[in-house]
Parts: structure tokens; C-alpha cells; sequence
């Protein structure tokens, strides 16, 4: 019967968890898939500027779409 409470204890966290800490742990894997996204389109404006200006225009559109 103890091995069912902690099962459930670790698959309902967020009825459990103190606020602050589940708001931390839910928040840092966004956190940093957006840092990711937005580095990766940094990095991809700067080769795509080599090619033209045009061609930077068309990424700096898509960019919001993404």
C-alpha cells in the first residue's frame, strides 16, 4: 500500500507540490526550449544576412510565425 502513495504522490505533484517550487520546475524546461528557439534564430539571421537583404526581411517575417 506504500508503494501506491508514493506513485501517487510522484504523478500528482502539482496537487502536492508547494506553489513556488512547482511554478520553478514547470517553468525552467519553457524557459529554456525559448531560449533554445530564440538563439537558433539569432544564429540563423546572422548566416542568412550574408545572402542578401532580402533574404534576412523573409526571416525576420517568419520569425513571429515561428
Amino acid at each position: 500500500m506504500n508503494n501506491i502513495n508514493n506513485n501517487t504522490v510522484e504523478i500528482n505533484k502539482m496537487g502536492v507540490m508547494p506553489i513556488k517550487k512547482l511554478v520553478f520546475n514547470m517553468s525552467v524546461p519553457m524557459m529554456l526550449s525559448m531560449f533554445v528557439q530564440s538563439l537558433y534564430n539569432i544564429v540563423d539571421s546572422i548566416f542568412v544576412s550574408r545572402i542578401s537583404e532580402d533574404a534576412l526581411t523573409a526571416v525576420s517575417v517568419a520569425f513571429p510565425l515561428q
